[in-house]
């Protein structure tokens, strides 16, 4: 049993109960021993007087034991012991008396019973010692206080030994006084058995209780570790063991319990560049100079990359030596990402922010954030702005008004706000006149305004420059528009806005890339760079996109704009919309090339394309082949149905032979309803096999109103350093060799 609930009153009291078993046998065995005693020793000496007393004295004789002598179960064993050997002295002494067997079974009685027998059993022993010495003094003749034994007449014609007489009086009364304290004693163990009974049904209530309490917090506890992704370890040092819960086993990508948790096992999901890293953190942790704490990659049975947390406590002896290890680890994938994430964002703003051409500020009232362009632009140092107000780097008029629009930012807020022509201060005293573009954003952990600064000083000098010239230019419908040295875009013309789809707030203020469609690789800009960067005028046909995503082409020029000192301060782009001209070119040379009834490849496209594929089939002596096919009895097709029919036949003729062939080989309408492929790359049985794969997908084909429709087909292989008219001949002549033979077949000129 605990020692604190065995210490306290109510355990204590319901603790004399143990004694009431013990207490009953001994007042059985007492009141057994008296009366016995009595009876024998009154018919022994014929009288029940001195039988009562002399029987009472072997109940004082037990009391006394039972206060004097409580002890171990070793010592009560040892009087046991020693009770017998007097027993069998005294039976030596009185043989033939009735008392000895009761000793005797006194005696026995001491290895059955438990803690206050030895009570009884003691008492049997001084009894023992008490007949034997008594025995020895009438024997002996010795006298007590300088008397005889037998000095005492009682009346009864018996003598009674002074001795005898002093050890029943102290007997009679000691009797008496062990009764009441006995009867106390029962009647108080009843009361701490009720009690004791009450309290233990409170104690298994309370157990019951504070199991389910503890499986329910295990469970909690089992699902909160699931939820955070949160696993404990417990590691002893000393034989190696070591346990995981349930969770790392679901971090480490395994079934829970699968396997049996080691050292090496856990070093075995470490990713290989980061065990070093584990294994010092955790021999400086071993060593008492760091904590363990440490973040670190782990590989899964299934490939699977993760980061995890890992933290741990040691435990030493009295001698500070690493005894057992308790730790946590924690899947920190996700943060890990997210971090990784936030950093290439970091680095991507800075490299847009402190590279860019424009100036940078986060700001409610105060400043937060400014980028190097602010500090040239201003001549001011960076902290010297960030200990600034913003109304004291900008003049503003409307002061109020500023603020009311921060106050909104500050509530989160999200809108855009475009500022003109606003004087910002310089170091030197001067004045700039910026433009800003604004915007609502988060910044640790607030809303502030997000300001694109524009130094439009030199831009607003070059428009009145020009202003004279604005009229004009507004009205022209060529595509204007300006920008700074660094591209970016400073005015536009109603032409650029209605060809683009940019409005001017859109436009002004970014770089003239906006209208980059793609088409053109990095070195066409590269080009284009150098020439204007020295000066000059740079000249092209330029494919842009619009705002919607479409494109248009733009016959542009693009001329520097010098200052006093001749150096560049910006450019002009002058250009005009092509894009009409461009598409009727496009139409135009595809009418050329084209066959207009079945959308194929014409009969000079197909030999411009011959020319190539012989030049390049001489130069790498690869196969090539030429099929050459007419429909057949396709004059009565015409003459039967009608024109529109014939036409219809030859546009479907040409979509099941499209569908049929590979995208190298070219396929073309040779006149009327004649028709040619050339196939590079492909040897006289291949032709062969795609002639009369069409020729069958021809006559398997069922025919709006004319129904089946055959043809027949030449093949003819190309040979070295033959012409372009010479193979094209040799095909003809296998395709009207197919004719004569009947039509609706294929035949293959060898030579």
């Amino acid at each position: 049993m605990n020692t604190e609930l065995k210490n306290t009153p109510e355990i204590q009291t319901a603790l004399l109960e143990h004694n009431l078993r013990s207490d009953k046998i001994m007042l059985f065995f007492a009141g057994l021993h008296w009366l016995i005693s009595t009876l024998f020793t009154s018919i022994e000496f014929k009288t029940y007087e001195i039988g009562f007393f002399i029987g009472g004295l072997y109940f004082f004789i037990l009391l006394l034991v039972y206060v004097f002598y409580r002890g171990k179960k070793e010592f009560r064993i040892a009087i046991g012991i020693v009770l017998m050997l007097f027993s069998i002295l005294y039976i030596q002494q009185s043989l033939g008396r009735i008392e000895m067997h009761f000793h005797i079974f006194v005696a026995l009685s001491f290895l059955t019973l438990y803690k206050d027998s030895y009570a009884v059993l003691s008492a049997a022993i001084t009894t023992s010692v008490y007949h034997l010495l008594f025995n020895y003094m009438q024997e002996h003749h010795i006298t007590f206080f300088g008397e005889p034994v037998y000095i005492f007449n009682y009346g009864c014609g018996v003598d009674i030994a002074l001795l005898h007489i002093l050890f029943v009086a102290f007997e009679s009364v000691m009797i008496f006084y062990f009764i009441i304290i006995s009867r106390n004693r029962f009647f108080g163990l009843i009361l701490a058995r009720k009690k004791y009974q009450e309290l233990a049904n409170k104690l298994e209530k309370t157990v019951q209780k504070r199991t389910t309490e503890l499986t329910q917090l295990n469970t909690v506890y089992q699902e909160a570790q699931q939820i955070t992704h949160l696993g404990n370890w417990e590691w002893d040092i000393k034989d190696g063991s070591l346990r995981w819960s349930e969770e790392i086993y679901r971090i480490f990508g395994i079934e829970p319990n699968s396997i049996l948790p080691t050292y090496e096992k856990f070093t075995s999901f470490i990713h290989p560049d980061d065990r070093e890293l584990v294994s010092q953190a955790l021999d400086l942790a071993l060593k008492d100079i760091a904590p363990y704490d440490i973040v670190h990659r782990i590989i899964t049975p299934d490939n699977q990359l993760k980061y995890v947390h890992e933290h741990g406590k040691i435990r030493r002896d009295e001698n500070r030596t690493p005894v057992q290890m308790l730790g946590t680890v924690q899947d920190v994938t996700t943060e890990m990402n997210i971090q990784q994430e936030l950093k290439k964002s970091e680095d991507k703003f800075k490299i847009l922010t402190e590279n860019g051409y424009t100036g940078v500020l986060v700001h409610d009232q105060n400043i937060y954030y400014i980028n190097p362009q602010i500090e040239k632009m201003t001549g001011f140092s960076r902290q010297e702005l960030l200990n600034m107000k913003l109304l004291e780097l900008f003049v503003v008029k409307d002061k109020d008004k500023l603020k009311n629009i921060l106050h909104r930012r500050s509530q989160g807020e999200k809108f855009t706000k475009q500022y003109d022509d606003i004087q910002i201060r310089c170091k030197d005293g001067s004045f700039k006149t910026v433009s800003a573009f604004s915007m609502t954003i988060e910044y640790e952990g607030k809303f502030v305004a997000l300001s694109n600064i524009i130094d439009v000083t030199d831009i607003r000098k070059a428009e009145e420059q020009i202003k004279a010239l604005s009229q004009i230019v507004e009205q022209t419908d060529d595509i204007i528009k300006m920008t700074d040295e660094n591209g970016i875009i400073t005015y536009v013309n109603d032409a650029f806005v209605a060809h683009t789809g940019f409005p001017r707030r859109e436009a002004i203020g970014v770089k003239s890339n906006i209208l980059r469609s793609g088409k053109h690789n990095n070195a066409f800009y590269k080009k284009m760079w150098d020439t204007i960067s020295q000066g000059k005028s740079f000249r092209s046909v330029t494919i842009n996109r619009r705002k919607n995503g479409s494109l248009f082409h733009e016959e542009q020029t693009i001329t520097p704009i010098l200052n006093k000192e001749d150096k560049i301060i910006g450019y002009v782009s002058t250009g005009k919309d092509i894009t009409e001209r461009i598409e009727l070119e496009n139409k135009l040379s595809k009418l050329a090339t084209t066959d207009k009834l079945t959308g194929i490849n014409n009969r000079h496209q197909f030999e411009e394309l011959l020319s190539k594929e012989l030049s390049r089939a001489e130069r790498y002596h690869a196969p090539m082949a030429l099929i050459m096919f007419d429909i057949d009895h396709f004059k009565n097709i015409n003459d039967t149905y009608g024109h529109d029919i014939g036409d219809k036949v030859l546009r479907t003729v040409s979509d099941i032979v499209r569908f049929n062939i590979r995208e190298t080989d070219i396929f073309a309408r040779w006149g009327g309803e004649e028709f040619i492929i050339l196939t590079p790359e492909t040897t006289i049985e291949s032709a062969e096999l795609l002639a009369n794969k069409l020729c069958m997908a021809l006559q398997q084909y069922d025919f709006d109103t004319v129904g089946t429709v055959t043809a027949s087909f030449g093949v003819a292989m190309h040979q070295a350093e033959e012409k372009n008219a010479e193979m094209i001949k040799r095909a003809d002549k296998a395709m009207y060799q197919a004719k004569h033979n009947g039509r609706n077949q294929v035949v293959k000129l060898i030579d």
